[in-house]
């Protein structure tokens, strides 16, 4: 058995013994951050993972990314998916190991200020934080200053984009001699750099396929969680001064939905958001230079929060394949298409939330739908594809055409689903107090993007780990005072 699979019944007779200082519940981005900066400070921390562990890198830092179809199928073996009250499902989701930020690309701009609006004041993450976080997953803009990214960064300029460097997760800046560039970033190696060797010293325990099955709460106080590790497995209580929830979105709102929790005023699980989000490949195989293998990540930034940012990578469809042995001939085909990309969030709506049920990953359902202004916000996004393309004058490829609304991913497909435990000062409207602890349970904290009281339309994963960062701080600070 291996650092990572720590058994629940062995952690619940050791907390028994002395309790741990947090449980920490989920062991995506926002969860192996919270471990390990309150390892760092000290705290003796348990991570609960309810997946496995499959892979100890980003999967496009292995060759994995010339095997799409195995890819798949190993993707699909940590996936489960929402039900939606509707019918289908609200999007999908990865239950392993470092999240699903395994699988997906590290664009990871900061929030603007505008960004912020409906935040309280000292929920916002400082400059501190974001610069913890942007050094801790290798944030460059080196794939935005190369000479096509100025190429296209020209173009849109001229054509009313304000375009700059794009800035993205990945240990591309400079090569030292000695040392290989370690590729695009993830919770995982945040993890192992900076808490592997306290897991092997047994100052921070990890039990994956082990999920909580419902917090511990007695007298507005959270005593731990009961944990079921394995199949058929009777539920074990672990013990600790304080549990940070980090199961996502949606996951973490169900626990404490289903945990009697104090909810006087019928805040918890109302207002879930999505992103509204737009995705299409441009032709436009003369931007490219034919004799260097050329690349570019590309960002626009939105002005407000209610407006819709986009992001631009070329070539989108082999960029970190790195080296496919093909040769480079840029052409208005697959390889070379121009991947682009909107975000916007959707209203926020009381009539969207989530219903909670016991059980596994995926287990509640999900209140979801458009209102007017997101339909009309669609429709302006597609026209800006419309013009964006123009700018670049590039070929859009079809079926359907860029200004159809069908081009847009269904509810819970942009992956950036948020709210349900908002953070504010207010306990009538808010579920969570500006340091993520809970208005009514002092010891219990939200730490991902379940506690963020609006979305911005920027694209949040380093949101999401600078608020981790500062929210496990401030616990860290709080340790003293709790009993």
């Amino acid at each position: 058995m291996t650092v990572l699979e720590n058994d629940v019944e062995q952690l619940g007779t050791t907390s028994r013994e002395t309790p741990f200082d947090a449980i920490v519940v989920g062991a995506g981005s926002s969860g192996l951050t919270v471990a390990h900066s309150l390892t760092a400070r000290g705290a003796s921390v348990v991570v609960l993972e309810a997946g496995p562990a499959p892979f100890l890198t980003h999967i496009t830092n292995t060759d994995l990314r010339f095997a799409r179809d195995l890819l798949r199928n190993l993707r699909e073996a940590v996936a489960y998916r929402p039900r939606l009250a509707s019918g289908g499902e609200f999007g999908v989701n990865y239950g392993c190991f470092g999240g699903r930020g395994l699988f997906w690309n590290g664009a990871s701009p900061r929030y603007s200020p505008a960004d912020f609006a409906g935040w309280p004041a000292d929920g916002i993450p400082q400059q501190a934080d974001y610069a913890w976080a942007e050094q801790q997953f290798r944030v460059t803009t080196a794939m935005g200053r190369t000479a096509m990214a100025g190429r296209l960064i020209a173009k849109l300029s001229a054509g009313g984009f304000a375009a700059e460097p794009g800035p993205f997760a990945a240990d591309i800046e400079d090569l030292y001699t000695g040392r290989l560039s370690a590729g695009i970033a993830s919770g995982l190696g945040l993890f192992f750099r900076g808490s592997g060797n306290a897991a092997v010293q047994g100052k921070l325990k990890v039990a994956i396929n082990s999920r909580a099955d419902r917090l511990l709460v007695q007298s507005g106080t959270v005593r731990g969680v009961a944990a079921v590790g394995g199949q058929g497995t009777a539920p074990v209580e672990i013990l600790s001064r304080a549990v940070v929830l980090c199961g996502g979105g949606l996951e973490s709102v169900k626990l404490a939905a289903i945990s009697s929790i104090p909810d006087p005023h019928g805040r918890i699980g109302k207002g879930i958001q999505d992103h509204l989000f737009y995705p299409a490949q441009l032709n436009a195989p003369e931007i490219y230079d034919a004799t260097s293998r050329s690349s570019a990540i590309v960002y626009v930034r939105s002005q407000s929060q209610s407006g819709h940012q986009w992001e631009l990578h070329a070539p989108g469809n082999r960029l970190f394949s790195i080296d496919d042995g093909a040769p480079w001939v840029p052409a208005a085909a697959p390889p070379y298409e121009i991947m682009i990309r909107s975000f916007a969030a959707t209203e926020k709506r009381d009539d969207n939330f989530l219903e909670a049920a016991a059980g596994g990953l995926g287990s509640s359902t999900v209140h979801f739908s458009y209102s007017a202004a997101d339909q009309a916000k669609k429709a302006e996004m597609a026209a800006d594809a419309v013009r964006l393309c123009a700018v670049l004058g590039a070929q859009g490829v079809t079926p359907p055409d860029l200004s159809s609304v069908d081009r847009f991913r269904t509810p819970g497909n942009s992956y950036h689903e948020a709210g349900g435990l908002d953070m504010g000062v207010d306990a009538a409207t808010s579920v969570t107090a500006p340091d993520g602890s809970f208005h009514s349970v002092a010891n219990l904290v939200s730490a991902d993007a379940a506690s963020f009281p609006r979305i911005g339309a920027t694209n949040p994963h380093l949101t999401i780990v600078a608020v981790a960062r500062r929210k496990a701080q401030q616990l860290a600070d709080r340790f003293a005072v709790i009993p």
